[in-house]
């Protein structure tokens, strides 16, 4: 079953574009305007809407201006390639992954001196966005607060914007999901940090090498854990990948900075290995998609392996993203998908998978076993397009070398 958050909520900016569109009156009911900002990061019951639309919540809130909404609507669907995530919906994840991202591509740079103070100093903001993006979806508050005359207000900064906890802060919540050892490095860190910006540290390239690269491994392991396989980095760096063999000496010395960060050795020693790679077709009436699958390498006790990433399109429409396992694609709502697939047949599971397209469609392959006969469909949906079918498809999966 789903975990409903308290941080399943609407932004303030989307509540301005919400009153914007109830008053513009394209949209006939609360389920069309819904589809706008329903994304796989955050459900969001239609309740809300009928909510604004009456006025029983929000009154106070601004809506948007006529110009505002129609460049929303000229954008949308506004996500990120890569991940499917929405760039205004989901920017701290997705600052927090490219944060991380540059801070490894910093410290592998060919003729830096001073990479560790550049890295480190670039994945405290990566780790502070990640852990800003968690608090956020549990619905825990974390800005900075003071006390004004026995009233507790939100503390700002000289400029007017509203203070934000810094990592240390988010480390001291009591609800914190980063585990002990990870804290530790963090905390290490935070202190290098400290040192570099208000003092000056000598090259320390090599005796912090492996604090760092545990730093990769660590963040990598929290990502996943907390928003999903699909938004893990070792896909994204394979350039980083490095062999390099060392005389016994070497191996009795310390790291050396030349394999620091080899991101597939250092974050998926394990993972990139034990990767089992799949190429998928689907197709039937007005639906012919292909692709690949990357799945864990050993499967559950039923033979289905687990799916960690996708790619590929869906009537030409490259796919952007794949659903989270145990939430249902948008206009499929009480139909949750599980990201299952096997060798024996049928290959999918009744949940089957999901995947986001690049012109905001959707589609969850499954199959089928209550129906009769019993077989593979497709779920297709583009809520905001009021389109929903399921047509009966033939599914086919088969082991590849990789991509």
């Amino acid at each position: 079953m789903a975990v409903r958050r308290r941080g399943n909520k609407l932004d303030r900016w989307e509540i301005s574009l919400i009153k914007a569109m109830v008053a513009d009156r394209r949209w006939s009911s609360d389920q069309d305007i819904l589809a706008y900002f329903t994304r796989p990061t955050r459900s969001i019951n239609h309740r809300a809407i009928g909510e604004i639309r009456t006025g029983s919540k929000h009154a106070a809130a601004k809506a948007a201006t006529p110009e505002e909404l129609e460049t929303f609507l000229a954008s949308w669907p506004d996500v990120d390639p890569e991940t499917g995530l929405s760039v205004r919906g989901d920017e701290l994840l997705i600052k927090s992954r490219e944060a991380m991202i540059a801070a490894v591509h910093t410290f592998n740079s060919a003729g830096l001196t001073f990479r560790a103070e550049l890295f480190i100093v670039t994945a405290i903001i990566s780790w502070t966005y990640l852990l800003h993006a968690w608090l956020k979806r549990e619905g825990i508050d974390y800005r900075h607060t003071k006390t004004e005359n026995d009233v507790k207000v939100i503390a700002k900064t000289p400029n007017g914007a509203e203070k934000y906890w810094e990592l240390a802060q988010c480390l001291k919540h009591a609800r914190c999901p980063v585990e002990q050892g990870a804290k530790d490095n963090l905390e290490f860190l935070l202190d290098l940090r400290h040192e570099i910006e208000h003092r000056s540290t000598n090259r320390i390239d090599d005796a912090v090498s492996a604090k760092l690269q545990a730093c990769c491994i660590n963040f990598n392991d929290a990502i996943k854990t907390l928003f999903g396989a699909q938004y893990a980095l070792e896909r994204r760096l394979p350039i980083a990948l490095q062999f390099v063999t060392f005389s016994p000496d070497q191996r009795g010395g310390p790291m050396k900075p030349i394999l620091f960060l080899a991101l597939g050795a250092a974050m998926a020693a394990g993972d990139a290995e034990a990767a089992t790679h799949w190429r998928w077709q689907c197709a039937g009436p007005g639906f012919e998609a292909t692709g690949e699958f990357t799945t864990e390498d050993k499967p559950g006790p039923d033979g289905y392996y687990f799916i960690t990433g996708v790619t590929g399109e869906a009537n030409g429409v490259p796919v952007t993203g794949m659903q989270p396992a145990k939430t249902a694609i948008p206009g499929n709502e009480g139909w949750p998908v599980d990201n299952l697939i096997r060798e024996a047949k049928p290959q999918l599971s009744p949940g089957g998978f999901g995947v986001a397209l690049a012109d905001g469609s959707f589609a969850n392959p499954f199959f089928g076993e209550h129906f009769d006969p019993p077989g593979f469909l497709a779920v297709v949906s583009n809520p905001a397009r009021h389109v929903w079918r399921e047509p009966r498809v033939n599914f086919e999966a088969v082991l590849s070398d990789g991509p």
